[in-house]
């Protein structure tokens, strides 16, 4: 193997955190407000077996913790996930849907307004902390809540299946950042990849797909070392 590309994997961990709501709390992980399926570091053998690393996995009222005490490492990821309640009390102002108490934007469990209040609640804590002026606040949704769209998704690899496959409807991502420009609407390309390609620029790490492990699996694989994504 290429020397160069030895020294290119050879980079210090950047520490990161999963905050999802209903995650411990003193219950274990059958909190009625924790969704198992949407706890995206299980899936990653190499993280669920390794102690160390499954550690970074934590309630969402964690989240609010370590922000209070400054214990945030200097540099980080955080992920934060809402779930099928709310540790808030909050509760819908249309009296009709008093029973929908979830706060992650999904449907049929969550309420908008209440989800919504949970964007806020985070970014808030974010703005009014040390750590505002070195932050990206990137929110995203995993579902586009209707066929909206009128543009074709686009088609550029083959699903498992042979048959093309690409992207789905078009959703929308919100950037709040002291580096971001006010107001300003960007329409490049990009869907979930493109958070590890920001990942990538940001910090100076070898693309996912590039890794040795990840190679054969491609384009099925990681592809934020698809030129057409956007980072």
């Amino acid at each position: 193997q290429d020397i160069s590309e030895l020294v290119r994997l050879d980079h210090r961990a950047i520490s990161w955190a999963w905050y999802q709501e209903g995650f411990g709390n003193g219950e274990g992980d059958d909190h009625p407000a924790y969704i198992a399926h949407h706890n995206a570091p299980q899936y990653f053998g190499y993280i669920r077996q390794n102690k160390s690393m499954w550690s970074g996995v934590h309630d969402l009222m964690d989240f609010f913790d370590v922000m209070q005490k400054k214990q945030l490492p200097a540099q980080s990821v955080a992920f934060i996930k809402g779930g099928y309640q709310n540790p808030f009390g909050w509760v819908p102002s249309e009296p009709r849907a008093r029973a929908i108490v979830g706060d992650d934007d999904h449907p049929a469990y969550a309420d908008s307004q209440l989800s919504e209040s949970l964007v806020a609640k985070v970014v808030n804590a974010v703005a009014r902390s040390d750590y505002w002026q070195d932050s990206a606040i990137i929110i995203i949704w995993d579902d586009e809540g209707g066929f909206y769209d009128h543009v074709p998704p686009p088609n550029f690899e083959p699903c498992p299946d042979g048959h093309p496959c690409g992207d789905g409807p078009r959703v929308p991502l919100i950037l709040i950042s002291p580096y971001s420009r006010s107001g300003g609407i960007v329409t490049d390309r990009g869907d979930h990849a493109s958070f590890a390609k920001f990942m990538d620029v940001l910090f100076g790490l070898p693309p996912l797909g590039s890794l040795p492990d990840e190679k054969p699996y491609l384009p099925q694989g990681p592809r934020d070392t698809n030129p057409a994504l956007t980072d």
